[in-house]
């Protein structure tokens, strides 16, 4: 089973919070993500995954206009 360390996590939640957060200077779209930061030695578990792929989904969305079935497709179609 692959781990996700809490740094490799909180890493990937910043470069979200970079496009759909409040960003810095002309980044972000101001929007509350639903990921939150872990502690070092925190469990990373189902909800934080789950929770970040939301905010990766919002932000696709936002930048492309697809939703729904037509996101599934995309992230089918390029999940190699």
């Amino acid at each position: 089973m692959a781990l996700v360390t809490a740094n490799r996590f909180n890493t990937l939640r910043q470069q979200i919070d970079n496009v759909l957060g409040n960003g810095s200077g002309d980044t972000g779209y101001g929007q509350t993500l639903i990921t939150q930061s872990v502690q070092v030695g925190d469990l990373i578990n189902a909800t934080n995954i789950n929770n970040a792929y939301e905010d990766l989904r919002k932000a696709y969305k936002h930048q492309t206009s697809l939703s729904g079935m037509a996101y599934l497709q995309y992230i089918s179609n390029h999940n190699h």
